[in-house]
């Protein structure tokens, strides 16, 4: 996919919370140099029209002021039943608000986040917070081929950016006396030392992104991997983070992979973006 096919949709609910996701949209879409389209999403008893209109017309003055071409539409219902219907119309990159649904709502109607990743093949950032502009992207490979779609996206962002990038590999606990499953099980050897898959991958994906012109480095951790990302992501201060789909994880890892990024997506203190493996954007 090109660059010019795809637009930044920008989505509100009118609650305080969508402010941050406003901003950060608009600035995404300068950084990118493509249109955006602001989404006003109005349902009852989550905000009013006037607060969400209110809303539109701030995303729209720092549209302006950034000299990007946008439209704006306004729809009621869910953000998680409109947003993907969206960007089937038109490719998007999707910023969206924290989605405050109550235990119980989330309990009854399912988790809107993760219906959202489910049926959207185009990345989607959450911006809990405005951390602009990007000087330090942090992406969880935390696997092998299903990784590259979202490591070669933050290889762009960081390039556009002029950020420097982090890669980070959680190397897990395991049971089985498997080389594959246990790739570095000798006191001081390192994985990027190794002729194991994960350690070739790791080689090639920061040559990579170093011939791209982008300043990249390896951190290694060992444990659980929501902990583990979450830890690194306390460590250093990161503009951004990037997260595979949990689509994008092959059969085995399905069972437990969408909760690691429903987590970090829910308690990453910065903005988020997941990818899902077969999106790429060409140079």
């Amino acid at each position: 996919m090109t660059l010019s096919e795809l637009q930044v949709l920008i989505c509100t609910t009118g609650r305080e919370a969508s402010r941050p996701a406003l901003i950060y949209g608009a600035r995404i879409a300068h950084l990118l140099g493509i249109p955006a389209q602001l989404l006003g999403i109005e349902k009852k008893g989550v905000s009013t029209p006037e607060e969400v209109a209110a809303l539109l017309a701030e995303g729209e003055a720092e549209l302006q002021k950034l000299g990007v071409p946008y439209q704006v539409v306004l729809k009621s219902g869910s953000i998680e039943d409109i947003v993907p219907p969206e960007t089937e119309n038109r490719p998007s990159l999707t910023v969206i608000p924290p989605l405050e649904r109550s235990t119980l709502q989330t309990w009854l109607q399912g988790d809107p986040l993760n219906k959202l990743v489910t049926r959207m093949s185009q990345p989607i950032f959450h911006v809990p917070e405005m951390k602009y502009p990007m000087k330090h992207i942090l992406c969880s490979v935390g696997g092998l081929a299903y990784a590259s779609s979202l490591f070669r996206f933050c290889v762009y962002l960081a390039k556009a950016s002029g950020a420097d990038l982090t890669l980070l590999y959680v190397i897990e606990p395991a049971n089985l006396d498997e080389p594959f499953i246990r790739p570095v099980d000798e006191p001081g050897l390192s994985l990027l030392d190794t002729d194991t898959p994960q350690g070739r991958n790791l080689r090639r994906m920061r040559d990579e992104a170093l011939n791209a012109g982008v300043d990249t480095q390896i951190r290694l951790r060992h444990g659980i991997p929501v902990r583990e990302i979450l830890a690194q992501i306390n460590d250093a201060d990161y503009d951004l983070v990037g997260v595979g789909s949990p689509l994008s994880a092959n059969a085995m890892r399905q069972r437990y992979l969408p909760n690691i990024t429903g987590m970090i997506i829910q308690m990453a203190n910065c903005p988020v973006v997941t990818v899902r493996y077969g999106f790429e954007l060409e140079s």
